[in-house]
């Protein structure tokens, strides 16, 4: 198994996984790719997959998010892992 950073290229994997679990439609690809690379393009976003045999079996999306009164910290907004 193999993590790294997402791509644009991973959109329907992480749908596909996604989708397993009640995220999102698995059938609104476009979606998924419009919010993936929004998402890649913040300062503040990191998506990481799962990769296994080339295919995504797993994604991890955190933020790292800031407070006025209280420290920074990194959040987990989504996780989803293939059965």
């Amino acid at each position: 198994m193999k993590i790294r950073l997402a791509t644009p290229k991973d959109a329907q994997g992480i749908s596909r996984v996604a989708s397993a679990l009640g995220y999102l439609p698995h059938d609104d690809d476009a979606l998924i790719l419009q919010r993936l690379e929004h998402l890649l393009a913040s300062r503040h976003d990191r998506i990481w997959v799962a990769e296994q045999a080339g295919e995504v079996i797993g994604w991890l999306h955190a933020q790292h998010v800031f407070r006025v009164a209280s420290a920074d910290f990194i959040e987990i907004l989504g996780l989803s892992v293939a059965q």
